[in-house]
């Protein structure tokens, strides 16, 4: 919320509550439900009626589902956005939408304090920066792995004359799970939080280390995960993560990635709020001193 609000604060041309109103509608009066809506909701549904605040808003009163064509709505979810739209960020991180939040937390076991809303502050990162065959690329920065392992991808394909080979070819598709698998191997070990831990982005986005990996693809033969391990990136580093992309008439560019990481999240929906909760820890190691 505070990271859209700054954003939109910063570079945008309406306010706040114009921009919540078309989702405030959408909320109170609904939608019809597509199939694939549902479909999802019942894939789900063993781990959504685990938890009554969930089945309040995925399934009907009387614990049925509900059914293509059928119409959605979100009165607490409305209510919501409406504080949001109101109060601005503070109708997020304090009031009746923090006291909602804490009050799952301590259902749950949860550890989200009203003081760690109000406290709570986005990040404004420099992006990764990098170039492919003459064009410029900026992507995300840690913690996000999304950014410099894009680049870092980008960098071993840009050795292949994959425009040649043929779109979606075997040989293509080979070359690029390669480049793929040879990046997250580094990202498993080399990724985290930047605040906590140094990420040697300038080692894995290196021209030179993306070259020294290619060397080790075969175009003939697959590697096997098994003998993949990360590689060494540090030679190259100097001392010194539902997806949109939208440009607007002013040349103004947005590309945001915006996820509560598995489907539905953790299943669990903030009782009177009418959001579901991120499992995104997931995306961190258990293992101490491990990003």
């Amino acid at each position: 919320v505070a990271g859209l609000a700054l954003a939109l604060e910063r570079y945008g041309t309406i306010s706040l509550a114009q921009a919540l109103a078309p989702a405030i509608r959408l909320a109170e009066e609904g939608f019809i439900i597509p199939a694939r809506f549902s479909d999802g909701i019942n894939d789900a549904a063993d781990k959504l009626r685990q938890h009554e605040s969930s089945r309040k808003i995925f399934f009907k009163p009387d614990g049925s589902s509900y059914e293509p064509g059928e119409r959605f709505i979100q009165k607490d979810l409305a209510a919501t956005l409406k504080r949001i739209a109101e109060q601005g960020v503070n109708g997020f991180y304090q009031g009746t939408t923090a006291d909602l939040i804490v009050a799952e937390m301590q259902r749950g076991g949860g550890l989200i304090t009203h003081e760690d809303l109000k406290n709570y502050q986005p990040a404004l990162r420099q992006p990764v920066h990098g170039n492919y065959r003459g064009y410029d690329i900026y992507s995300m920065s840690p913690p996000s792995s999304g950014g410099a392992h894009i680049l870092q991808i980008l960098n071993i394909l840009e050795g292949f004359p994959i425009a040649s080979t043929g779109h979606n070819s075997a040989l293509t598709i080979h070359l690029m799970a390669e480049a793929m698998t040879r990046a997250y191997a580094d990202r498993s070990k080399y990724l985290g939080d930047s605040d906590f831990v140094q990420v040697p982005i300038k080692g894995l986005t290196s021209k030179t280390y993306a070259e020294q990996l290619r060397g080790e693809i075969k175009q003939e033969q697959a590697t096997a995960s098994a003998t993949l391990l990360p590689g060494n990136p540090a030679p190259y580093e100097s001392n010194d993560t539902t997806h949109f992309s939208i440009v607007d008439k002013f040349g103004n560019a947005v590309s945001n990635t915006y996820t509560i990481n598995f489907s539905y999240g953790s299943h669990i929906v903030v009782d009177g709020a009418g959001f579901l909760l991120n499992n995104e820890m997931d995306d961190f190691s258990a293992k101490p001193g491990v990003a």
